[in-house]
């Protein structure tokens, strides 16, 4: 479930409990973008930074943040701290983006309601929600994990109010249809998502192979034509691919 990790220069370690580790990367005024890791490749290990290497790589005078949920809770263990320490480091920038693959899509959806400043947020395969009074048997996959909640706090990606926010979200399609319908039911008119057939929970890492990864991420977080180009790329591979908007909604 990676889409990047690695490290391309040296992290600061700013907060650390049992629960949360937050890291950064040349800390710069101006944009601020902050990834939220996913549950991770290896699960008995903890995760690690992601989308690192290409975030290092394509905008090396912007603050990048990582956000690590240690015990792989969806922030149930972790949102008040998750909140509390980002707030007062992310007021003092232009522009914020957050970004997130799996569980951290769902983080970059979640917290885009609740930081400062955060313009867009981009969410490959995040799950709508992972309580079970909310999924209804209709997400099983994570179950090693979610057994370990005693108590669900947060409903879904979506509880809080994201006016000021564009908001692009990747799937797969069957894989996870249970998430991309709940997720249809809540973009708003900024909002866009992007349905690449075939490509399953792993989107981020075919477009990284295809060689899209990057060029999608510049085109959302640089540009203003959204998911266009990336679908001529697919086009051109072949690959089928719908985006739904949130104004045809």
């Amino acid at each position: 479930m990676s889409s990047d990790a690695g490290q391309a220069e040296p992290l600061t370690l700013l907060f650390e409990d049992r629960h949360l580790r937050i890291t950064a990367a040349e800390e710069r005024a101006g944009r601020a973008i902050v990834s939220f890791t996913g549950i991770g490749m290896r699960m008995q290990s903890q995760p690690v930074e992601e989308f690192l290497k290409t975030l290092n790589t394509l905008w090396p005078d912007a603050s990048k943040y990582f956000v690590i949920d240690k015990e792989r809770s969806w922030y149930e263990h972790s949102f008040i701290q998750v909140v509390c320490r980002l707030v007062p480091l992310l007021a003092r920038y232009d522009e914020v983006v957050l970004i997130g693959n799996s569980m951290g899509g769902f983080g970059a959806l979640l917290f885009s309601g609740l930081l400062p400043n955060v313009r867009k947020a981009i969410a490959f395969v995040p799950q709508f929600s992972v309580a079970p009074h909310i999924t209804q048997g209709n997400e099983t996959r994570f179950d090693e994990y979610l057994g370990r909640i005693d108590n669900f706090a947060i409903d879904h990606a979506c509880v809080f109010p994201t006016p000021d926010v564009r908001r692009f979200i990747v799937f797969g399609e069957a894989e996870d249809a249970w998430h991309v319908a709940r997720y249809r039911e809540h973009l708003g008119p900024r909002d866009a998502m992007l349905l690449i057939a075939g490509a399953e929970h792993g989107t981020a890492a075919l477009l990284r192979e295809k060689g899209l990864l990057a060029p999608l991420l510049t085109d959302l977080i640089d540009g203003h034509d959204g998911f266009a180009g990336t679908t001529r790329r697919l086009a051109d591979l072949n690959l089928s691919s719908t985006v739904i908007s949130g104004e045809s909604e």
